[in-house]
């Protein structure tokens, strides 16, 4: 979707994403989680509760799993209203990278789960 800026005497596309003025950025590791379960076989989940995401913002989480490396991440979600994830990969062996954007005029609450192996 884009906008357009029409002050320049012509039209100028912008991304939805340069318009939106809030970008927060948050760092988790597993040392600071809220559940740890061992799986069995290596493999480790841990969940980060208590956070939240602001009404029309970009939440940029970046997961660090220490020595471990990372399979899968994802997350959860408090009300019925559109959230988006715009991206979610692995950047490195032990970090998942996640982007996520609250549409909604609700703060809402969000909580971050990471699956880990040996």
């Amino acid at each position: 979707m884009y906008e357009y800026q029409t002050d320049l005497g012509y039209q100028v596309p912008m991304s939805y994403f340069q318009l939106v003025s809030q970008r927060r950025g948050v760092e988790l590791s597993t040392f600071d989680i809220t559940t740890h379960n061992d799986l069995g076989n290596g493999f480790h989940r841990y969940v980060w509760e208590g956070l939240s995401i602001n009404n029309d913002e970009y939440l940029v989480v970046r997961i660090n799993a220490g020595n471990r490396k990372v399979i899968s991440a994802g997350y959860g979600v408090s009300d019925y209203a559109p959230l988006y994830a715009m991206e979610s990969l692995p950047l490195d062996v032990n970090l998942w990278h996640m982007t996520i954007f609250n549409q909604s005029n609700l703060q809402r609450r969000i909580s971050f789960y990471l699956i880990a192996k040996d």
